[in-house]
C-alpha cells in the first residue's frame, strides 16, 4: 500500500509545469549546454517543477480532463517553454555567427572545435567568445532574472491556457532577423581591422614584388585579427548584458501575447 496518495488532478499540473520548464531548459543557454548531463537536466526541471507546482495558484480541477484536450495542452506548454528559450538563446547565436566569421577572415576556418556548449563544429574564436558571452549571462547574474521571470510565467499564462497566433510567429521571425544584425555589428570592428590589414598587404605586395607576402601576411593576419578583437572586449561584454536584457523583455512580451 503506498504511503501516499497523491490526487490525480495534482499530478496533472505538475506534469503540466515540468513541460513549460523543460522546454525552457533545453533551449536556453547554460541550461541546454551539452556538458550539462541529461539526468542534471531532468533533475534541475523536476525539482524545480515540485516547488512551482505549490506555488501556482491555479485550482488543479480547472485543468483539461485525461484525453485529448490534456494532451495539447501538454504540447502547447512544452512548445511555450522551447519558444521562451529560444527567445534568450538568439544572443548566444548572434555571436556564434558574427565570430564565425571573424574567424574565417582570420584563417581560423580550418581550426574549427566542437564546442560543447551547442555540440556544433566553430573555429577556436568563436567558442572562446561564446564562452565569454555565458560567462556574462552567469556572473552577471542573467540566470537568475531569467529563472524568476519563468516562474512568473505562471501568473502571466496559467497553466493549459496558453494561445498562440501568426503575430507570435513573427515575432519569432524578427528575433531571428536580430540575431543576424547583432552578429554583423560584434564582428564589423575586427572584420574592418582585417580589411584594412588586407589592403596594406596588396599595396605592399605591388611596390615590393619580391616580398612573399603568404608568409607574411598569415601571421599579420592573425596577430590583427587577436588584436582588435581584445580590444572590444570591454563593450563586447557590456553589449552582449544589455543583449541578454532586450532577450528577457522579449520574452515577457511574448508570454504576454500568449495569454488569454
Amino acid at each position: 500500500m503506498p504511503l501516499v496518495t497523491l490526487p490525480l488532478p495534482l499530478i496533472e499540473l505538475f506534469a503540466l509545469v515540468y513541460l513549460r520548464l523543460m522546454g525552457f531548459i533545453l533551449t536556453a543557454p547554460v541550461f541546454s549546454s551539452t556538458e550539462i548531463p541529461t539526468k542534471i537536466q531532468a533533475g534541475l526541471g523536476f525539482g524545480l517543477a515540485l516547488i512551482l507546482t505549490m506555488a501556482v495558484s491555479q485550482d488543479p480541477q480547472s485543468l483539461p480532463e485525461l484525453g485529448l484536450s490534456f494532451f495539447f495542452a501538454l504540447v502547447r506548454e512544452f512548445l511555450l517553454g522551447i519558444i521562451s528559450g529560444f527567445l534568450i538563446s538568439w544572443v548566444v547565436e548572434g555571436v556564434v555567427i558574427g565570430m564565425q566569421m571573424v574567424g574565417f577572415q582570420m584563417g581560423f576556418s580550418i581550426v574549427n572545435t566542437i564546442d560543447p556548449t551547442t555540440g556544433s563544429s566553430i573555429s577556436i574564436l568563436a567558442s572562446f567568445q561564446v564562452r565569454l558571452a555565458l560567462l556574462v549571462f552567469l556572473v552577471g547574474g542573467m540566470y537568475r532574472h531569467f529563472l524568476e521571470a519563468v516562474a512568473a510565467s505562471y501568473r502571466i499564462v496559467p497553466i493549459g491556457a496558453a494561445v498562440f497566433s501568426p503575430g507570435q510567429g513573427q515575432s519569432i521571425i524578427d528575433t531571428v532577423g536580430l540575431a543576424l544584425r547583432i552578429s554583423i555589428v560584434l564582428a564589423a570592428t575586427p572584420i574592418v581591422s582585417l580589411m584594412l590589414v588586407k589592403i596594406g598587404l596588396g599595396i605592399l605586395a605591388r611596390t615590393v614584388p619580391q616580398m612573399n607576402v603568404f608568409v607574411v601576411g598569415f601571421p599579420l593576419t592573425i596577430g590583427a585579427g587577436l588584436l582588435a578583437t581584445a580590444v572590444v572586449i570591454p563593450q563586447f561584454i557590456i553589449g552582449v548584458d544589455h543583449l541578454f536584457g532586450q532577450s528577457l523583455d522579449r520574452m515577457i512580451l511574448f508570454w504576454r501575447s500568449a495569454a488569454p
